[in-house]
């Protein structure tokens, strides 16, 4: 008896340190502390100036929470030391579910997937998280559902009694976003009107949707690709906190991007090549990003001559044209407006790389006798350039490379990543993308270094620890520099990059 009473006790034992339940319990208390610092008043934790309503506060639950633990009471400073603790908290957690994911190939779908779409319910119902996009979209939309302007003609300031309006920074800002993104933001606020809360809301739900829709594909991906790392895949994509806190949580259209290019990727996994390109480039048409994948995709899809005829062929090149065209026509904002769309973030980020090597450039450039100026404006062109260069060859050399389907995930992967490390112009969430196609790699080289960059593109965040600017960036590169070498010597050991690193 006594016997089977330990049995017993050790089987629940085992259970609980093998079960992915246990470090998702230790995720949601981290993000409901988030969506608890998110809701504190005046935009002082997470969230930004937003208008105030139930429904952005869990239904009044996160605001009686955080009132309840003092959190809403807290100064900026020690919002900050709370924040860092619930990130600390969630990358932990997070870092142990990966490594029981790691270990176990047979998790149930109800748990990968109901546990990630339970993480973005909580942040869902609160200000948008870390950025004003949100309300950019919805000025953008109501031009076309209520005023029959052009979003690429038109900026939000030509609408000032617009109530979303007040919560946009850059007012005089022209839409940089895709043709497709135009007319789903046109649709939402169609539905709900003029209401800034009802749009924070509806943007926010077609996040939630994107990302959930993602988190299926990506389940389905994985089980046919790499059925022994199918659970660890799934992890990395959706429990990311970054991919949760700033993409559902901040509303982000890239929810939308990310769900056609996972979807392209599958369909073409199922044979259907020419209806893959289509969703990537419907991707593009959300937001010009997910060029970075079609390339690669378009390279594969030549190189299997022998496996589509002619006739694929000519399909995918019209379709790629005749839905490029379609939804262009009537938004169509000219030429100079076009290459405005393409040369979205142009300019320098304090996080990013190229910045921190610029400051260095003018730094010395000054010291050698230059002006301020001629110095600042020298190295701003000439790092830009030389960035540029960088990626362009690493973005066609992976793309070269791709010969199956399995370099070509690990390769878009990698490009993403390459991408981060040289823009010039960095947001956090532009990691989003990042997380899920590296994800789907089934690496633990490239899963564990598009980890430590989100962990700490996450630290940087406004209202967070006033940490050295340089932290990003450096830590950037310093990942870049293992990944590299990482790569390097599994190509020395197998003789080729190998996609299961």
């Amino acid at each position: 008896m006594v016997s089977g009473e330990m049995a017993l006790a050790d089987s629940v034992s085992h259970d609980w340190r093998h079960s992915l339940t246990a470090p998702a319990a230790f995720m949601f208390l981290g993000f409901a502390l988030m969506a608890m610092i998110a809701v504190a008043p005046g935009g002082r934790g997470l969230g930004v100036a937003a208008p105030a309503s139930r429904w952005l506060s869990g239904g009044g639950v996160f605001s009686w929470l955080s009132k309840r633990l003092g959190i809403s009471a807290l100064s900026s400073g020690r919002l900050a030391t709370f924040y860092l603790f619930a990130l600390v908290l969630l990358f932990l957690s997070f870092l142990w579910a990966l490594a029981i994911a790691a270990k176990t190939k047979k998790a149930s779908r109800p748990v990968l997937v109901g546990c990630a779409i339970a993480f973005g319910l909580v942040v869902t119902f609160v200000p948008p998280i870390m950025a004003k996009d949100l309300f950019n979209y919805a000025a953008y939309g109501r031009m076309i559902s209520a005023y029959g302007r052009n979003p690429y003609l038109f900026a939000p300031r030509a609408f000032p009694h617009e109530p979303v309006v007040q919560y946009i920074s850059w007012k005089g800002a022209v839409s940089v976003y895709g043709p497709l993104f135009s007319y789903i933001s046109a649709a939402a606020t169609a539905v709900v009107g003029r209401s800034a809360v009802s749009a924070v809301v509806a943007f926010k739900l077609l996040a939630l949707g994107f990302y959930a829709a993602t988190v299926f594909l990506t389940d389905e991906l994985a089980r046919r690709m790499r059925p022994e790392r199918r659970s660890f895949i799934v992890v990395a994509a959706a429990w990311n906190p970054l991919v949760v806190l700033l993409l559902v949580g901040g509303g982000h259209n890239d929810t939308m991007m990310v769900f056609l290019v996972v979807l392209g990727l599958l369909l073409y996994h199922t044979g259907r090549p020419v209806w893959s390109v289509i969703s990537v480039v419907l991707a593009a048409l959300v937001k010009t990003t997910a060029l970075l994948f079609l390339v690669p995709m378009l390279v594969l899809f030549i190189r299997e001559n022998a496996r589509w005829g002619l006739r694929k062929y000519l399909q995918a090149a019209i379709s790629v044209v005749a839905v490029a065209v379609a939804f262009y026509a009537p938004l169509w904002p000219g030429a100079r407006g076009f290459f405005k769309i393409l040369s979205v973030g142009s300019g320098y980020s304090s996080a990013s790389v190229p910045r921190f090597m610029k400051d260095d450039f003018t730094s010395l450039l000054k010291m050698s006798g230059y002006s301020s100026t001629s110095a600042s404006t020298f190295s701003g062109i000439a790092v830009k350039v030389i960035f540029l260069a960088a990626f362009a060859v690493a973005f066609l050399w992976l793309s070269y490379k791709v010969t199956d389907f399995h370099l070509l995930v690990r390769n878009s992967g990698l490009i993403a990543f390459a991408f981060i490390v040289t823009a010039t112009w960095l947001m956090p969430w532009y990691a989003g993308f990042m997380v899920v196609v590296a994800a789907l790699s089934g690496s633990y080289l490239i899963v564990g270094a598009t980890t430590g960059a989100t962990f700490v593109m996450l630290l940087l965040l406004p209202g967070s620890y006033q940490l050295p600017r340089e932290l990003v960036p450096v830590f950037l590169l310093v990942t870049a520099l293992v990944l590299v070498v990482g790569l390097f010597f599994s190509a020395r050991r197998h003789g080729e990059l190998l996609p299961g690193t």
